[in-house]
């Protein structure tokens, strides 16, 4: 429907669930047709950080590279610091304010084989009291690294 009919629809952005989000060929071929996404994922979708150091070479045998990770347990892990708060909007009981972090990643593909570099984006929601997180949703985009977390 895209490619036949996507020049005629105004839009700036495709977002999907985590079903759509899910098929790394689908996320592909979004990339293809020069559309910007941002598709849901499960929390157990697998990534490599691309930001973090790699473990140092021992100077025999293969060459480390950067480990798998859940979205979920990378985001578990993630420096309290690194998060950024931004208010998305008023409320009826206050302004809704969420907590994101977006790295440079690399997921794996229908083979289970490293797929194309893609951004991750984590937004969390804290409950009133911003003491607990209720809600963790979990991102790949095809959007510039530079991209502001706003947008």
């Amino acid at each position: 429907m895209l490619a036949a009919h996507g020049a005629a629809l105004p839009h700036r952005w495709i977002a999907g669930d985590d079903e759509m989000g899910r098929p790394s060929w689908f996320r592909h071929r979004l990339t293809t047709l020069n559309e910007r996404s941002l598709l849901a994922v499960p929390s157990n979708t697998s990534i490599r950080d691309l930001e973090t150091v790699l473990p140092a070479y021992a100077g025999t045998g293969r060459r480390p590279t950067r480990p798998w990770h859940s979205v979920q347990a990378w985001s578990q892990a993630v420096d309290a610091s690194a998060w950024r708060r931004i208010e998305v909007r008023d409320g009826a009981k206050g302004p809704l304010v969420v907590e994101i972090i977006k790295r440079r990643v690399v997921s794996r593909n229908h083979r289970r084989q490293p797929g194309e570099e893609e951004l991750l984006a984590v937004r969390r929601s804290r409950d009133r009291d911003q003491d607990q997180v209720v809600k963790v949703d979990y991102y790949l985009s095809n959007a510039d690294p530079e991209t502001s977390l706003e947008e």
